[in-house]
């Protein structure tokens, strides 16, 4: 049986201010939820991390 895996999001505006920082186990929806209420109109870094990989994507909300 495999261990749910704890992914840290955080995501950052283009001049590097955190601007979210989330702890998702399997349902990620949470932090979809949490980040629509806090983000706005921009460009920002999303940096996913767990089980011992690390993924930064670019996020653009129109």
């Amino acid at each position: 049986m495999q261990t749910p895996i704890t992914t840290k999001v955080k995501v950052y505006n283009m001049i590097g201010q955190e601007i979210l920082c989330e702890t998702a186990s399997e349902n990620a929806a949470l932090v979809k939820v949490t980040a629509k209420q806090k983000l706005v109109s921009a460009i920002y870094l999303v940096k996913l991390t767990g089980g011992g990989i690390a993924r930064s994507i670019r996020l653009v909300i129109p």
